[in-house]
């Protein structure tokens, strides 16, 4: 078993193979103007949370999970399945494909022209495997041995770069990457970039020309800190550096985001707390390579989880959602706005989205799309590039999900796609017509 940190769930990896048909789910209604009908992938047990699609130049969406089987004759077997599936634009969901018997957290990602990378955490370390566009999957290779709880994200030209802990005595020692340039079949051995201690939760960003950034937490004797790194297009990792102090708490993990632009402008937001009180923050990095002082965005009765998305030109979203002061009232969404090369603007509550973990996506344009569960169901809102949020929509009346969290995605045409769990399988539903 690895053990990737105290609150984190134990993973243990056995074999399974397998195969299953696609299938509408019933809905309470029709769905809304330009939204398909929400699509089930079934899955009756999903391992972990899902990551939300990625999608290549023409608006194809990609997908990975990990399922779960508890298998009970002569001894008991507990089995993970990596799965893959691709969606065409303007189709459905393709068959899946098993891309290991063995595996945890996978993710994928995937280039202009349709070539894919898919990573996920084996017994032993992160494997990982290619398949060029049209063509098959190419035979798992180990790239990081020791490590776990993978991510992946690749340029234009299909660059990929891999982050994961490295892993001893069941405990995180730092944040390496692993390199796969367009085209190779081979990766990089895996580089520090982080310096040795307890890191957890790495996040990454790339954009078109392969400038990254990669921010995480690191727990120290006491406190929490926030830390990033940065690599320029055919560069090197910078040196880390400390956004947060030591003086919050790491109690509210897994709430850092990354996003970076076309020009190399970098931000990092994150929520963390003060005894009581909980705290959206952020810093960013310019083209010139500095980063600003750490900034707060917002302090209050944070209740769930912050998103962060950014466009080509750099300008960027923040998202959160916090408790009214009548608590009888639920929690409303906030954002912050921030346009390339200014000051962030002043927070301002999202109309009509209440009760819910926002979900947040841009696309290049700048135009936006949150979705969140509530108790009436899947929902959503969307806002053109420089517009006003319009009215949210349900996309599933009364839907009962799985792990808490509904995600939001928009490819470059502006397309777009949410995805949920629920005990069934993977949900999504689709608008080709969102942003015109």
């Amino acid at each position: 078993m690895i053990r990737l940190r105290p609150r984190m769930k134990k993973v243990v990896l056995l074999l399974l193979s397998g195969a299953f048909a696609l299938s509408p789910v019933p809905v309470a209604q029709s769905a809304p103007s330009g939204w398909s009908a929400p699509e089930l992938i079934p899955a009756p047990d999903i391992g972990v949370l899902t990551p939300p699609p990625v999608f290549d130049a023409r608006g194809d969406a990609f997908l990975a999970w990990t399922e779960r089987k508890l298998t009970v004759k002569e001894s008991i077997t507990l089995e993970y399945p990596v799965r893959t599936s691709m969606r065409p634009v303007d189709g459905s969901w393709q068959a899946p494909e098993t891309l290991s018997h063995l595996g945890a957290y996978p993710g994928v990602a995937v280039d202009a022209g349709g070539d894919e990378i898919a990573v996920w955490q084996g017994f032993s370390g992160i494997q990982a495997t290619t398949r060029a566009a049209g063509g098959g999957w190419l035979a798992p290779q180990m790239v990081a041995r020791s490590s776990a709880d993978p991510k992946v994200a690749s340029d234009a030209s299909g660059d990929a770069i891999i982050v994961a802990q490295r892993i001893r005595s069941m405990r995180s020692t730092g944040i390496r990457a692993v390199l796969r340039l367009s085209g190779e079949d081979t990766f990089s051995p895996a580089q520090a970039v982080s310096a040795p201690g307890n890191d957890f939760e790495q996040r990454i960003a790339i954009n078109a020309r392969g400038d990254a950034v990669v921010a995480w937490e690191r727990e120290p004797a006491h406190g929490c800190i926030v830390e990033a790194a940065f690599r320029p297009a055919n560069g090197s990792w910078s040196r880390p550096r400390a956004l947060a102090d030591a003086h919050a708490g790491c109690q509210l993990w897994e709430y850092q985001e990354v996003a970076i632009d076309d020009h190399g402008d970098s931000v990092v937001t994150w929520l963390t707390s003060r005894g009581r009180t909980g705290f959206i923050e952020s810093a960013s990095r310019g083209a010139n390579g500095r980063w600003t002082a750490r900034r707060i965005l917002a302090k209050g009765r944070m209740a769930g989880t912050v998103d962060l998305g950014m466009d080509a030109r750099g300008d960027a979203i923040v998202v959160w959602d916090e408790w009214a002061l009548n608590s009888h009232e639920g929690s409303a969404m906030w954002m912050r706005i921030r346009p390339a090369g200014h000051a962030w603007g002043p927070a301002q509550q999202i109309p009509g989205a209440k009760n819910g973990t926002p979900s947040l996506a841009i696309d290049p344009r700048g135009d936006a799309l949150i979705a969140w569960w509530s108790k009436r169901g899947i929902e959503a809102a969307a806002r053109p590039a420089g517009g006003r949020w319009q009215k949210p929509y349900t996309l599933s009346e009364h839907e009962r999900i799985h792990d808490g969290r509904v995600l939001a995605a928009l490819d470059a045409r502006g397309d777009a796609i949410v995805t949920w769990q629920n005990h069934d399988g993977i949900v999504t539903a689709w608008n080709s017509a969102l942003f015109p």
